[in-house]
């Protein structure tokens, strides 16, 4: 996915990459502890379409409500 997303124009050194989250949830908790340590406020996911309806459903769990998504329908 960051290739796909340097192809396009995102600067490398913008792009944060979960290598440990294997499965949605995971990815979701390491994404808001990460968000945490870098003291962001702000987001976006990017994953293939069919993940983005379970993240949003996560992030909200999780009490991350302002939720904005990117899919990509190349994978």
């Amino acid at each position: 996915m960051k290739d796909y997303l340097v192809l396009n124009h995102i600067p490398s050194q913008k792009i944060i990459v979960d290598n440990y989250g294997n499965d949605t949830e995971k990815t979701v908790v390491n994404s808001i502890r990460i968000m945490d340590s870098l003291h962001y406020k702000s987001a976006i996911s990017i994953s293939q379409y069919f993940h983005q309806t379970r993240t949003k459903a996560l992030f909200r769990k999780k009490g991350i409500c302002q939720y904005r998504k990117c899919k990509s329908y190349l994978f």
